[in-house]
């Protein structure tokens, strides 16, 4: 005959008192913790543009969201390969704390007036002043940083005579690979302020280096130029018909020099 096992009444009470105690201890330490997290803090599952502030009060935050801002990383890329690379904070870029801490702090004050039990996750994306040193980005984008081969110039275009085909013709501009300072800084203010706009805190910031940062060259084809170099075949060929051959050379043409 099997034995069974009896729980008396008074053992079960003791059993059920102490269920009952460590529930109680539990919501308490619940209730604990939910104060401690939210008390004088951003409180809980809050991110400010992606960045975990969770049991951060506003200065701790603004520290924090400063530091991931002015850490994030630039890189400038050429032909598909990174040329340079560098962080915002080096470029000059920066957030305006004082501006940031007074968000923060009336975010943390307003999540305290409606502070829950269990709150959801929250991502808030206050706007934030972003400061420019113009002198630490034009320290920062010197060419020397920019690769160390040899760029090439652009060529102009120009009117040439030709002695094989004995005319004159228009050869085309050449696009060189030498940085404009100009238009470079231009360039990283347009992409820098894009990216600020799609998301202030977040991944690799890229920076094309192409055309549209080169120098140009300074005189490109136009209607005006080929209408000269029509023109001065015209008066090449005329002088040609009216001058005798062996007196007849393209710089000798009345108008050609």
């Amino acid at each position: 005959m099997e034995k069974r096992s009896i729980i008396s009444k008074k053992t079960l009470k003791i059993i059920l008192g102490i269920c009952i105690a460590a529930a109680v201890l539990a919501v308490a330490g619940l209730f604990v913790y939910t104060y401690l997290a939210d008390h004088n803090t951003l409180g809980r599952k809050i991110s400010i543009w992606g960045v975990d502030v969770s049991g951060l009060d506003a200065k701790q935050a603004e520290e924090k969201i400063a530091a991931e801002f002015a850490d994030r990383p630039v890189s400038f890329q050429e032909n598909d390969q990174e040329v340079y690379s560098t962080t915002l904070k080096e470029l000059g870029y920066s957030l305006n704390e004082e501006a940031l801490l007074s968000k923060l702090t009336e975010i943390q004050k307003q999540r305290e007036e409606r502070r829950k039990l269990f709150p959801k996750e929250e991502n808030i994306e206050p706007e934030c002043q972003i400061e420019e040193d113009e002198e630490q980005e034009k320290q920062a984008l010197d060419l020397s940083n920019f690769g160390t081969e040899e760029r090439k110039a652009s060529v102009d275009a120009a009117i040439q005579y030709d002695k094989e085909k004995k005319e004159f013709t228009l050869v085309k501009q050449v696009q060189g690979t030498e940085i404009d300072p100009d238009k470079l800084e231009t360039t990283v203010d347009t992409n820098l302020n894009a990216a600020f706009d799609t998301a202030l805190l977040g991944d690799i910031i890229t920076v094309p280096i192409n055309k549209h940062v080169y120098v140009s060259p300074a005189v490109t084809v136009t209607e005006d130029m080929k209408n000269k170099v029509t023109d001065l075949n015209s008066q090449l060929k005329k002088y040609r018909t009216d001058v005798p051959p062996r007196l007849a050379t393209a710089t000798d043409a009345p108008g050609l020099n």
